[in-house]
């Protein structure tokens, strides 16, 4: 991959039961105890299939076997356990689906959403943002708010995520575009240098990614889990 590219992978997490018992076979001993600690079966075979398919993607890049990708974590960001620091990368999960991005030496963060009807408390949400991004959610027609709360929310993830700092910084330190006719860029200088893209993963979701520079174009791809 060029360095002006940002891949973008998306994945369902929801495999068979076959697939499961492949996915899980190449996990270490560390992804296997965390995958224990879900009480929950669905949940559980949704981190497995997490992992294996991102370890497999990187494998395809590095060429690899996927079993000797070793991924490691710091406040609230994966990264390659051994020295390869070309290839960066980031991963987002709502539900069953999953959005995997990659990039040569620019740091990335992805996020995605699916957009839920059922959290039409918009002063909670509201009160997440900054000021002036509430301010321009509010004046926005009805209909439109609920879907602007989540583009607004999956911008300030991308950005936390590709910083590493999660969900340690406030959302309302910093300001992202609201309006879709906005250019995709960060508002904020203490983000400069960072673009923002938003996408649609698939139909009712809303996903945005960051990456460092703005001359840089997304390519988007679709993962088939194979045994």
């Amino acid at each position: 991959m060029g360095e002006r590219s940002v891949h973008l992978w998306r994945a369902q997490l929801d495999l068979g039961t076959a697939d499961i018992a492949q996915a899980q076979s190449e996990l270490d001993s560390h992804e296997l105890e965390r995958a224990a600690q879900y009480t929950f079966a669905r949940y559980r075979n949704r981190f497995i299939a997490g992992r294996a398919i991102l370890k497999r993607i990187i494998a395809e890049y590095l060429g690899f076997p996927p079993k000797q990708i070793k991924i490691g974590g710091a406040s609230g960001k994966i990264y390659l356990d051994f020295p390869l620091a070309s290839l960066q990368f980031n991963m987002s999960h709502s539900e069953d689906l999953a959005v995997y991005a990659v990039t040569q030496r620019r740091e990335v963060g992805v996020d995605i959403e699916r957009v839920r009807e059922e959290l039409n408390n918009l002063e909670s949400l509201l009160s997440l943002f900054a000021e002036i991004e509430a301010s321009h959610i509010t004046g926005m027609p009805e209909g439109d708010r609920l879907r602007a709360c989540f583009d607004c929310w999956v911008r300030k993830e991308a950005v936390l995520k590709l910083s590493g700092e999660g969900l340690a910084t406030s959302l309302k330190s910093f300001e992202v575009p609201v309006h879709r006719a906005d250019p995709e860029l960060l508002m904020n200088s203490s983000y400069a240098g960072v673009g923002l893209r938003a996408f649609c993963p698939a139909p009712g979701y809303v996903g945005c990614v960051a990456c460092e520079g703005e001359n840089w174009n997304v390519e988007f791809y679709q993962f088939q889990f194979h045994h």
